[in-house]
């Protein structure tokens, strides 16, 4: 009979930014290289190594659990990469 395997597919979580002192965005769009048949993510959740305290740069974002609005994740064996500059800490200012 047939077999249908799932789909290989790369998704990097999109460029985030936030103000110095606020908290970590917890998800976030992403872009991935290979879906088919009208499949979308909606999001994905992410973590960055930076903190609410963290000055103000560029940080790493990976991402894991994609969310689908349309299709669904057991149709993909999904490899999560991560974006090097996916955090822009911004300054706050001054009031």
């Amino acid at each position: 009979g047939l077999t249908v395997t799932p789909r290989a597919l790369n998704v990097t979580p999109d460029a985030l930014a936030r103000t110095y002192g606020d908290a970590n965005p917890a998800t976030a769009t992403a872009s991935a290289d290979n879906l088919v048949n009208g499949d979308t993510i909606a999001s994905v959740s992410v973590t960055t190594p930076a903190t609410p305290a963290s000055n103000v740069g560029t940080y790493p974002t990976d991402a894991s659990a994609a969310l689908f609005s349309n299709g669904a994740a057991g149709n993909y064996t999904i490899r999560y990469a991560r974006n090097p500059a996916g955090l822009d800490v911004t300054p706050r200012p001054l009031r």
